[in-house]
């Protein structure tokens, strides 16, 4: 896992939302969906993204696959910028590339059997009608679905048939990427399980690198590499998946965390609970987002300087001044049950608290 298959630098996507009144003028309102996010992805390699609702990790997403337009920064793919690559070069992209959707339902024309639909993709791709025909039935089997399925049409198969099938049309093309954009949340819990192990499988048998986006923390802990956190369009912390969820060293991280159920009934677990506005994403950010809702905001620094990503051990990186080791806050915060907590009181009103 020694080759880099992503390499992204300052990636920013901006929505046009028109114009508005803000503050009682009228102006044009951009919404930073992502803003500024930098990070390499290895061959082979499963990367998980989280963050809340409107963290901007699918967005990131499509922009890494070509689906969304970067507004600026650069996307390299092996080496190759795809924004600008000729046409046939883009087709190919799109053979290594390819894409499971959080719907499963919606994946599949309900007016064609499973077996047109999935032998539609395979010819697209440039197979023959024998080789598309023996592709497929290979696929199914690495997904444990009978030939049968393929006289089925969507309607009549279960969410997690159909996700499997999903898994089998973004594979017919043999691509070295798969971007899996929530997966199983539309599933049942007993069929996530057996989703999440042919993702596993992907990449032991089949050396397939993926972008796993995810809301459910306990599904990016076993199955990814490394982890990207996100908040409202950028980066607060990222690192190798045991380090993040052993030693995380972002409040919203720590927040984050703290919501999981316990493993154990006995375990005494504090959950951090944030207060605090949540801000938008319009307007380019000039301070740490989450200031709003940080429990050990610093006042006249977090409000007002933008954090930059910093590694503060090797292949852990941090978008928080408590962390950078060059703004020495290290005295006035220690980090104990999992959260950092101030060392003495001070002017600053916490926007969070353990409960």
């Amino acid at each position: 896992m020694s080759d880099i298959l992503f390499d992204v630098q300052h990636l920013t996507k901006v929505f046009d939302l028109g114009r508005g009144v803000v503050d009682g003028q009228s102006r044009k309102l951009e919404l930073y969906a992502v803003e500024d996010m930098s990070f390499q992805m290895m061959q082979g390699e499963t990367l998980g993204v989280v963050g809340e609702s409107g963290s901007g990790k699918s967005t990131m997403g499509r922009c890494l696959v070509g689906l969304e337009h970067a507004t600026s920064g650069t996307v390299l793919y092996k080496g190759r910028d795809i924004s600008k690559v000729s046409k046939s070069e883009a087709r190919e992209l799109r053979k290594d590339m390819q894409i499971v959707f959080q719907n499963p339902s919606s994946s599949f024309n309900p007016r064609k059997t499973i077996g047109e639909s999935l032998k539609e993709v395979a010819l697209f791709h440039g197979l023959n009608r024998e080789q598309a025909d023996a592709r497929i039935r290979d696929l199914l089997g690495f997904v444990n679905l009978p030939d049968d399925v393929l006289d089925a049409r969507s309607n009549g198969l279960s969410g997690g048939q159909l996700q499997r099938l999903a898994i089998v049309r973004a594979l017919i093309p043999d691509p070295e990427f798969i971007l899996a954009d929530e997966p199983v949340s539309a599933l049942d819990v007993s069929v996530q399980a057996q989703i999440l192990h042919l993702f596993d499988d992907l990449k032991k048998r089949m050396g397939v690198s993926t972008l796993f986006v995810s809301h459910d923390l306990t599904v990016v802990e076993h199955l990814c590499d490394r982890v990207i956190v996100m908040y409202l369009g950028a980066i607060v912390e990222m690192a190798e998946s045991r380090e993040l969820f052993d030693h995380p060293l972002h409040p919203y991280t720590q927040s984050l965390l703290s919501s999981r159920p316990k493993e154990y009934p006995w375990q005494d677990v504090k959950h951090l609970e944030l207060n605090g506005d949540i801000p938008t994403a319009i307007g380019e950010a000039h301070n740490c987002r989450f200031h709003t809702r940080c429990p050990v905001n610093v006042h006249g620094v977090c409000d007002q300087e933008r954090p930059p990503l910093v590694e503060v051990t090797p292949g852990h990186w941090v978008s928080c001044i408590i962390s950078d080791p060059d703004r020495h806050f290290g005295d006035e915060f220690q980090l104990t049950d999992g959260a950092w907590h101030r060392t003495h009181a001070q002017s600053a009103t916490p926007a969070a608290q353990a409960v």
